[in-house]
């Protein structure tokens, strides 16, 4: 690299951060718009993957699936983020009749959430906007403004600490390699839900330790290793585990595939809103479950036996890729009558990747996607999709 072209890509640097930081620095006086206006379009460049031009509800959600991947947040975390996100959105589409309103919603959702997205959260608002400054109305502040609240008043503050059980056959606090390890959002059941806010769903305890359904649990799991090889490809397309985009996202993209291309993006945004908050709720009521349990991973059970990838930190019992797998199915078949078969099949095979892959017993699974099916089924009474 020619030395002039180092001087101008530093000099380049320079400025973005000196946008950037008056750009903070005045949303935090409040005395101008915190769009860094003077961005350049090749600093742009690097965020354009996030954009789609058909659907541009989308737009923000891809990129909080990037801050998902980044950061690696669980999957509950993630739910979260995402209905956050859509519902900001749509629900300001839906208020104003204004594209360019709702477009620039998310922004204020997603960094006041996350206040390190604020400087790629401003190049993407730049992009999709073409660097035009836009002031949200009143009723678009309104939404805007209670999404914030709910977040500083019931989800940004600290948690209890959580007492683990010290039995040696419940789950435990490690890798597999030994390493100590903190079980992932124990207080997730304790989040407050968007659709279903006082439902209970009670579930069977996992077989005592033990008994003879326990042995049988067992087998099934050994005897899971001579398919695993025929599995693989499948594990590793339903993973949705650090690093990816989880469950959640897994499930917006098949809403997608199908739903592209038949509807505008104000009611694709209502769709995606109403799915992603109906993910979140099944997260949090699959955690609620785990951490009544604290049921052991195979693993932890088995001497010897090895799974085919890293065993998530958290309770089996439910699984909850197979929980939100069913629950989504249930929802999405009866949006898309004529997809319900395949939404239903693509269910039931992430459910069984979680066997084959050595993550979780095959109860963890079937009752997870029992548990899933009911939650699906009461979403449905209380979504109206029109809305």
């Amino acid at each position: 690299m020619s030395r002039s072209l180092q001087l101008h890509r530093r000099a380049f640097v320079a400025t973005v951060v000196v946008c950037a930081i008056a750009a903070t620095w005045f949303w935090w006086s409040g005395t101008s718009d915190p769009l860094a206006s003077a961005l350049r379009p090749s600093e742009q460049s690097r965020i354009r993957q996030y954009i789609d031009e058909e659907l541009p509800s989308r737009t923000w959600m891809r990129y909080a699936k990037s801050v998902v991947q980044d950061h690696e947040y669980p999957p509950a975390q993630a739910a979260r983020i995402y209905a956050y996100i859509a519902s900001a959105y749509s629900d300001v589409y839906d208020a104003t009749d204004d594209k360019r309103q709702a477009m620039r919603a998310p922004w204020y959702v997603i960094t006041h959430l996350y206040p390190y997205t604020k400087r790629d959260a401003t190049l993407l608002l730049v992009a999709i906007q073409d660097n035009s400054e836009v002031t949200l109305s009143p009723k678009a502040t309104e939404i805007v403004d209670a999404y914030k609240k709910r977040w500083d008043e019931k989800e940004s503050h600290g948690h209890p600490d959580v007492v683990i059980p010290t039995r040696k056959d419940l789950w435990i606090p490690v890798t597999e390699k030994g390493a100590h390890i903190d079980p992932l959002d124990p207080n997730a059941g304790s989040w407050p839900r968007w659709i279903i806010t006082n439902d209970t769903f009670d579930m069977p305890a996992p077989p005592a330790v033990g008994s003879a359904k326990d042995a049988e649990e067992i087998q099934k799991m050994k005897d899971s290793l001579a398919q695993r090889e025929a599995w693989r490809e499948r594990i590793f397309i339903w993973w949705g585990g650090k690093g990816t985009g989880t469950p959640s996202w897994q499930w917006q993209d098949i809403m997608y595939d199908v739903a592209a291309g038949t509807m505008d993006d104000k009611a694709y945004a209502r769709y995606q809103k109403n799915l992603a908050q109906a993910l979140a709720d099944t997260f949090i009521i699959c955690w609620d479950e785990k951490f009544i349990y604290w049921s052991a991973r195979p693993w932890m059970r088995i001497p010897g036996f090895k799974p085919i990838a890293e065993t998530p930190p958290f309770p089996g019992y439910p699984s909850g890729h197979s929980t939100v797998s069913a629950s989504a199915a249930v929802v999405l078949g009866a949006w898309f009558p004529e997809h319900a078969a395949d939404f239903m099949a693509m269910a039931e095979e992430a459910h069984d990747t979680r066997l084959y892959a050595g993550i979780h017993f095959e109860i963890d699974n079937t009752e997870g996607f029992a548990l899933g099916k009911r939650i699906g089924e009461r979403l449905l009474e209380k979504i109206d999709i029109r809305k």
